[in-house]
């Protein structure tokens, strides 16, 4: 009985068109991936922690991992139930706030008279109407949230259980899933694809972990700040301060301006202050936070952890915004950092060049056949080596041989013999020469 063996074509084939299945398989899914994709990007955070704690106390992973379901899952209800209200009730009051920004502006734009000679007195009552139903129109939305919708509820516990049954393996079996993605490489090649597996992980770990805690960090000094100059809706404008964090130039300015706007345009200012005042005094204290998030925090935690241009950066958060929305603007970047880890390792095999393939040839060694097997074993860049005097080598039919195998096989070949004979017949036939005394 025979066994089939695929030609190189035939393998080739067989590599696009699974490529191709899998792209197709991806496209027509891409709607079941959140709760995987949420999943990863928890299993990247906890890792870590689950290792260090597991490494410390002898206690079984599985046991750190239940614990730390437990300690989130009370975080969050701790949050809903005490916290949620206050977010819920100062984004509704924000909202229906801004109407009546627009009017204050308005009204003192009306009153600069310079902006009438230059004919460019606002006209904001469409403006400010549109606001105020659109205001209405998001506060009716967010005092229905609460109704049940149990097509919406039954996908979102199907999704919750998927991330907590996917999250729980990787954070099981984070070691064997990297030890069977390593175990798909042939052996040869296992120790560099660990080395880039190694690269990767440590850059999605790291920027997954640091942004996470920069967006913590931010939210509560921000929260700090607003509440201490006693300004309006301080909570729901430090978590929003702390998500903006994750828009480099973009979103600190936008937080900053949307704290200033709120402290400008609020009915009364603390430490009988005018507004104007705790508006500068507001975004002073912006300015102070950003120094200090460039000079302690993100030098801290991030550092260059992902390597990329910021207007690259900033392209790629808005297209992950885009395509994922809130998962996108989370992944983007770490998915770019990964996209460019692997671009910079094939793009060093495309330009590098093959190392040398010594092939010695003894005495009495047939050099057309030494020559066939390495070209068999795959060398493509070729040293015949000859130390000692062959008398094949001092035969104008080997080198005619030679030189039929080197044309079909494509082969750069180059001959090393310290006998004058093989060296003169070896350059009549365009074979390049080495001096073995030089």
């Amino acid at each position: 009985m025979r066994e089939i063996r695929f030609s190189d074509r035939a393998k080739a084939t067989t590599l696009w068109l699974s490529a191709a299945l899998l792209l197709f398989l991806l496209y027509e899914t891409a709607h079941l991936l959140p709760p995987f994709l949420w999943a990863i990007v928890a299993a990247y955070i906890f890792h870590p922690l689950v290792s260090f704690m597991a490494r410390q106390t002898g206690v079984p992973r599985a046991v750190w991992v239940i614990l730390i379901y437990i300690a989130v899952f009370s975080g969050i209800a701790w949050t809903i139930i005490n916290v949620g209200p206050v977010i819920r009730s100062q984004t509704i009051a924000l909202v229906r706030s801004g109407p009546a920004a627009l009017a204050q502006v308005e009204q003192f734009a009306r009153q600069q008279p310079i902006l009438g000679d230059l004919g460019l007195q606002p006209e904001l009552g469409q403006l400010e109407r549109e606001a105020a139903a659109r205001a209405d129109d998001i506060a009716a939305v967010a005092q229905r949230m609460a109704l049940p919708i149990i097509e919406r509820l039954a996908e979102s516990a199907i999704n919750l259980f998927i991330f907590l049954v996917t999250t729980f393996y990787l954070l099981l079996n984070a070691e064997r899933v990297k030890a069977s993605l390593i175990g798909l490489a042939p052996r040869p090649y296992q120790h560099e694809i660990e080395g880039l597996l190694r690269r990767i992980n440590d850059s999605l770990g790291a920027y997954l972990r640091s942004q996470l805690l920069l967006v913590v960090v931010m939210s509560t000094a921000t929260f700090v700040f607003l509440s201490i100059v006693q300004v309006e809706y301080a909570l729901v404008i430090g978590i929003l301060t702390g998500f903006l964090e994750l828009i480099p130039f973009i979103g600190p300015y936008s937080a900053g301006a949307i704290a200033v706007s709120v402290a400008l345009f609020q009915g009364t200012a603390p430490f009988g202050w005018s507004s104007l005042t705790l508006a500068i005094a507001v975004a002073v204290g912006y300015f102070v936070l950003r120094q200090l998030e460039d000079t302690l925090i993100i030098p801290t935690l991030i550092g260059r952890v992902v390597h990329l241009n910021p207007i690259l950066v900033i392209f790629v958060l808005m297209s992950g915004a885009t395509i994922g929305g809130i998962l996108g603007l989370l992944i983007a970047v770490p998915v770019a950092a990964v996209i460019r880890i692997l671009a910079q390792y094939l793009y060093t095999k495309v330009l590098s060049r093959e190392p040398p393939y010594v092939v010695p040839i003894g005495s009495l060694d047939d050099p057309v056949q030494r020559l066939l097997e390495a070209a068999d074993a795959g060398a493509k860049r070729l040293v015949l080596v000859s130390p000692d005097s062959n008398p094949a080598l001092q035969q104008t039919g080997t080198y005619q041989k030679l030189a039929r195998v080197i044309s079909t096989e494509d082969l750069d070949v180059t001959f090393i013999s310290s006998d004058t004979i093989a060296r003169g017949l070896a350059q009549t036939h365009g074979m390049r020469l080495v001096n073995p005394a030089a």
